[in-house]
């Protein structure tokens, strides 16, 4: 069994890919990074610093995938509030890798209901 590419070539090979697929495949791929990228805003706001870690890349590859896939899809034939929401999902996430650390857990605000910090949809 052959090993992997390096993560950095998986991911630009990826990226290449993107050009020539179809549009369920771009449709499909951009519905998952912005899932993704939603978990990564809500597991940031969480964790801080310390869940960069998870990535092979690091924050900074991490980062860099992140704001590439929002842009390629951004200028291919995805439906454009779904490109949107992957580019403010991007944004937050690029915004909290420059602050200061994590606010801690979802607790419940005094009618029970959740603070949580996910976001917004539509």
């Amino acid at each position: 069994m052959m090993p992997k590419p390096p993560w950095r070539k998986r991911k630009e090979d990826y990226l290449e890919h993107l050009q020539s697929a179809d549009p369920s495949t771009l449709l499909v791929s951009c519905c998952d990074k912005l899932h993704n990228a939603r978990s990564i805003v809500t597991d940031l706001r969480d964790l801080g610093e310390e869940f960069w870690s998870r990535f092979k890349g690091g924050k900074d590859g991490a980062l860099w995938c992140y704001t590439e896939l929002s842009e390629r899809f951004s200028r291919l034939v995805v439906p454009t509030p779904l490109a949107d929401e992957l580019n403010c999902a991007v944004t937050i996430m690029r915004q909290l890798a420059d602050s200061p650390p994590a606010r801690g857990p979802v607790e419940a605000n005094s009618e029970g209901q959740s603070n949580s910090r996910s976001l917004p949809i539509g």
